[in-house]
């Protein structure tokens, strides 16, 4: 007995010291170990699938670089019936020098998540790192910018002509001038919402693998059955045609064969009317003659007074949802052969309400566009024309889109050479980007809340400093901006030379404004020139439509500063694509007429 605790006496005296050494190594070998990641990413981590282990941020910024150039310049594939379509990260519209960011990878969050997994200032998890890292890996998804609604309509764009409209079953007069029934027809929809989050998924994995598209068939709402039940009933309203539809001097009249199509079952096996349809039929052959836009008075500034010089004229407008309801209505109910609608009247600005104050100069911007040609210049001044004299009641949001009207020849613009889709086409209104941009400066200068405002694709020497600018195109993107100073503002234009102003004329309530100096950076070298074979021009002749840009981002902060004391801060960002010389070749006999994969857009 006395012999075995002696040597279990002798065990534990040796033990201890084994066991402070094995700590002290562990210890060693877990210090030498945090030293060596101590600035590098540690073992088994990875991003969407990359490996980084042991690299530093130097290194692994590198392997994430080259992983989403290529995702966001090669894009996101999606493919439906052996049509395959790429979606870049950036989106160039189709009309316009602007593009709109549909994902973008977040390259420096992304480096810092892989770097700093593990690192959690808790020595336990750190050394179990140590002891465990090498055979665990851990794949972590990437951080990035998503916009869902950009997505989506460029897919709606590229893959809508797969899709079929559902056709209910509706009832039409044969060539006996009877009544028959035309089948229902499925509908086919891609289910888009599905796609956007594989998209995300995608991203998260830094994953360029192509994107199936899914599709739903969508099941018409009428049926032959629920229509062969009402043929009687439906005799009866078919009788009543021709239908008057009045609003004011105005009318249109339903035929026959047009109020049959409207007939369709309404639940119950009971008849109703087809409101799309009448919507339609309203938006078609009514509205146009009966809809006028509101013209409001127009005023000028002449030797610091304001002068009245143009009288405004209330406008008026069908509501196709109401009208329709009313028609509805009219028919299956009434059976009236003479329907009226109504018109809502869209009230102007009057002087007589003697509240228009005119006191002072609030603001005033300034751009520059020296070197534009001919059609340009007109366009410029047709817009600021139509800007000129504007009254913006207070609590009023102006539209810049809203008040510039109908950008067509009718309005006086003159049409410049566009490239959409790779094919030059003459579009009017090359140049009212000028107008965006001075009129988004002269309401900074003015301290106005900005509510929407849209940088250009690249940058253009019309709209330096870089940053500063907004483009515009009829239906978005806008200028918009409120009136929040409790007066009236007056919108007033001046061209001298090669200089645009736009000064507005109010009441100062003490504000101040005052913006940053841009700040630019990320600057991006662009792609080689790029030529295209077009039939718009002589054979052989080349006219270069674009000049090389440097892509870059840029910033400016707006700090408007209140009577009381408020102080209200807005950061203005800019993302602008570095943009390659683009020249056009007129086609030859030998030469077809070539397209190319980058759609480009002449800036105007």
């Amino acid at each position: 007995m006395k012999n075995h605790s002696a040597r279990l006496k002798i065990f534990l005296y040796l033990s201890l010291p084994i066991a402070m050494l094995l700590v002290f190594l562990l210890m060693l070998g877990h210090l030498a170990w945090a030293k060596k990641y101590e600035s590098r990413i540690y073992p088994g981590i990875k991003i969407g699938g990359i490996s980084l282990s042991g690299l530093t941020k130097a290194e692994a910024k590198t392997k994430i670089n080259e992983r989403a150039d290529q995702l966001e310049k090669g894009g996101l594939i999606f493919e439906l019936n052996n049509k395959k379509i790429s979606i870049p990260g950036e989106i160039i519209a189709d009309s316009s020098d602007f593009t709109q960011e549909a994902f973008r990878i977040n390259r420096d969050l992304t480096l810092e998540k892989a770097f700093n997994y593990g690192r959690d200032n808790n020595f336990f998890n750190s050394f179990s790192r140590w002891i465990f890292g090498n055979w665990h890996s851990y794949d972590l998804p990437s951080e990035f910018n998503f916009d869902s609604e950009v997505l989506s309509k460029a897919l709606q764009a590229d893959f809508g002509d797969q899709e079929t409209a559902k056709q209910n079953a509706f009832l039409k007069l044969n060539n006996q001038g009877e009544l028959e029934v035309t089948p229902e027809k499925n509908g086919l929809a891609i289910d888009y919402q599905q796609a956007v989050e594989i998209a995300k998924k995608s991203l998260a994995d830094l994953s360029s693998d192509p994107i199936e598209l899914k599709t739903t068939v969508v099941k018409p709402d009428t049926s032959s059955e629920d229509l062969a039940s009402l043929a009687t009933e439906a005799k009866k309203i078919s009788d009543l045609a021709p239908i008057k539809i009045k609003s004011n001097d105005y009318f249109s009249s339903v035929d026959k064969a047009t109020l049959i199509s409207w007939v369709k079952a309404g639940g119950d096996n009971k008849i109703t009317l087809d409101k799309d349809k009448i919507i339609a039929f309203l938006n078609e052959k009514l509205a146009p003659r009966v809809d006028q836009e509101v013209k409001s008075p127009r005023f000028e500034m002449k030797d610091g007074k304001m002068s009245y010089w143009q009288a405004g004229e209330e406008g008026r407008k069908i509501n196709p949802e109401k009208s329709a309801d009313q028609i509805i209505n009219g028919i299956i109910q009434g059976k009236l052969r003479e329907i009226l609608i109504e018109t809502e009247i869209i009230p102007f600005v009057s002087l007589e309400t003697g509240d228009v104050v005119i006191k002072e100069l609030i603001g005033t911007g300034h751009s520059n566009f020296n070197g534009s040609p001919t059609n340009r210049r007109t366009n410029i001044a047709v817009g600021a024309k139509a800007v000129h004299g504007l009254l913006i009641k207070p609590g009023e949001e102006f539209s810049l889109v809203k008040a510039l009207g109908e950008i067509d020849e009718k309005s006086g613009y003159l049409p410049e050479l566009v490239i959409k889709k790779n094919k030059t086409v003459p579009e009017f209104g090359g140049g009212l980007c000028q107008v965006g941009t001075t009129i988004f400066r002269a309401a900074l200068s003015s301290g106005l809340p900005i509510t929407a405002r849209q940088n250009h694709s690249y940058r253009v020497s019309y709209y330096e400093p870089a940053g500063t600018d907004a483009a515009i195109y009829d239906p978005q993107p806008d200028v918009r901006f409120m009136n929040d100073t409790g007066s009236y503002i007056l919108i007033q234009s001046r061209i001298v030379k090669n200089d645009i102003y736009f000064d507005f004329w109010g009441v100062s309530d003490g504000r101040k404004a005052t913006s940053t100096k841009p700040t630019i950076f990320n600057i991006t070298k662009p792609e080689a020139p790029k030529t295209i074979i077009t039939s718009d021009l002589k054979p052989g002749e080349k006219k270069c439509t674009e000049k090389a840009h440097n892509g870059a981002d840029a910033f400016f902060d707006y700090t408007v500063t209140y009577l009381d004391g408020t102080v209200k801060e807005k950061r203005f960002k800019s993302h602008y694509v570095p943009w390659q010389e683009v020249c056009l070749i007129g086609a030859t006999s030998t030469v077809a007429t070539s397209e190319t994969t980058t759609p480009a857009v002449i800036a105007n």
